[in-house]
C-alpha cells in the first residue's frame, strides 16, 4: 500500500505567510494573525506565536471531518510548555470532533475525539516532551479496533478504549489553535490526514529516522499533488 493511499490532505507549510497550500487535495488553509515561517523538519515550517493568537484554518469539508478509520500526522517543536496548546483538529462549534494537543497538566501530548464522551490517548511512552526538539506525532481513530491511539517518533503506541464511533460535524478545521483558543507556541511541519489507520511500518517510514518525508517522496515524485510555491477543552486535559 502506498503512503498516499486514502490520504485526504497534506500541508508542507513551506510558505512564508498567507495561504498554506494543501499539497495533496484542495483544502488550502487561511492565515490568521500572520503565522510566521521557521526552519522545518523538511524545508520550512509554520511558526506559531501564542501571544499573537496565530492560527491557520479551513471551513469543514468531508476530507477534514473525523472518520471511523483515521490518522493524523504532525511534526511539532514546542517553544514553551506553560499552557495547553492545540495543534491539529476540528475542535470547534457547534460540536467538536478530534484534537491533537499538548496538555500542560501532566506534561504530555494527547489525542482526543468526541463521542459524547472524550476518549483520549496519552503519549505516556514518550513521557514529557522537551522544548526545542522536533517530534513526529501520529494519532488515530480505529473504530474497528475500538481504540484511539498516539505514537511519537515511530515509538511504542499508547491507546485508549473507544466505546462508540465519533460523528462528523461542520466546525472549522484548524492548525495552531481551536475555535479562537488554546493557541500553539510551537513550530509545526508536515501535517497530514488519512482516512485509514497507518501501520507501525508506515509510521516508521514517515518518521524516516528523524528526517521526515516530503510530499514528493511520499508520492514517488508525482501522485497528482500540487506544487507548493472558542470552545474550551470541554473537560479534557
Amino acid at each position: 500500500m502506498a503512503l498516499t493511499d486514502d490520504l485526504k490532505a497534506f500541508w508542507e507549510l513551506e510558505e512564508a505567510s498567507g495561504t498554506r497550500v494543501d499539497a495533496h487535495g484542495s483544502n488550502d488553509l487561511t492565515d490568521n494573525a500572520t503565522v510566521g515561517q521557521g526552519s522545518g523538519i523538511v524545508g520550512n515550517c509554520a511558526d506559531f506565536e501564542s501571544g499573537n493568537s496565530e492560527f491557520l484554518d479551513s471551513n469543514s469539508t468531508a476530507d477534514l471531518q473525523v472518520a471511523n478509520q483515521m490518522t493524523l500526522q504532525a511534526w511539532i517543536k514546542l517553544e514553551s510548555k506553560s499552557a495547553d496548546q492545540h495543534f491539529v483538529g476540528k475542535w470547534a462549534s457547534p460540536t467538536p470532533e478530534y484534537i491533537l494537543y499538548y496538555a500542560a497538566a501532566g506534561d504530555r501530548f494527547k489525542f482526543t475525539v468526541y463521542t459524547g464522551g472524550f476518549p483520549t490517548a496519552t503519549a505516556d511512552n514518550l513521557g514529557a516532551p522537551n522544548t526545542g526538539q522536533w517530534y513526529c506525532v501520529h494519532a488515530w481513530v480505529d473504530v474497528t479496533g475500538t481504540a484511539v491511539g498516539i505514537a511519537v517518533d515511530a515509538g511504542t503506541a499508547d491507546t485508549s478504549a473507544l466505546a462508540s464511533p465519533p460523528a462528523a460535524d461542520t466546525g472549522d478545521f484548524s492548525i495552531g489553535a481551536s475555535d479562537g483558543a488554546s493557541f500553539a507556541d510551537a513550530l509545526i511541519d508536515q501535517v497530514g490526514k488519512w482516512d485509514r489507520v497507518l501501520t507501525s511500518g508506515e509510521r516508521t517510514s514517515l518518521h524516516n529516522s528523524g528526517a521526515g518525508l516530503s510530499y514528493a517522496a511520499m508520492s514517488g515524485g508525482g501522485g497528482g499533488g500540487k506544487t507548493v510555491g472558542s470552545l474550551p477543552l470541554l473537560g479534557i486535559g
